[in-house]
């Protein structure tokens, strides 16, 4: 399954978080977006609107990619030097949301990209399983826990 679903690295945009640590961001300060550092890359992480989140990835060896993620959960899009994927949901993934614990949802989407023909239409399941605790550097979140079948 392509869709990349991501259990919170961004969800902190998403609302209703709790941030234990004086200067992590939270719902309100991500709006202005934030940068996630690690050893091998740097990201740049903005909200586009209501619905899209961008991330702007910087990598040690020059490389980069910008990905855009539906309410920051589902990648949609992904374009690098080397390579452009695009998501083309046959479902509304609007739907989707607002995540609840025990929610399970479906969506059907179809890969296109810059080498080749489209994927077959794929069905993806959404499972929210529950809340988490997300470290991230000295910030913590209670973020909820989607799987995908």
């Amino acid at each position: 399954m392509r869709a990349t679903i991501l259990s919170g690295m961004f969800a902190v945009l998403l609302g209703g978080n709790v941030a234990l640590a004086a200067g992590c961001p939270d719902a309100e300060t991500a709006k202005d977006g934030f940068r996630l550092v690690s050893s091998g890359a740097v990201s740049e992480v903005r909200r586009q609107s209501d619905l899209i989140v961008q991330v702007s990835s910087y990598f040690n060896d020059g490389e980069a990619q910008t990905a855009q993620f539906f309410r920051g959960l589902i990648e949609i899009t992904r374009v690098s030097k080397k390579k452009q994927s695009f998501m083309l949901t046959l479902s509304d993934l609007r739907t989707l949301f607002p995540l609840k614990k025990g929610q399970r949802k479906k969506f059907v989407s179809i890969w296109l990209d810059s080498r080749g023909a489209p994927s077959p239409p794929e069905t993806t399941e959404l499972l929210v399983a529950g809340q988490e605790a997300l470290k991230i550097g000295a910030c913590e979140y209670k973020v909820f826990a989607p799987s995908r079948r």
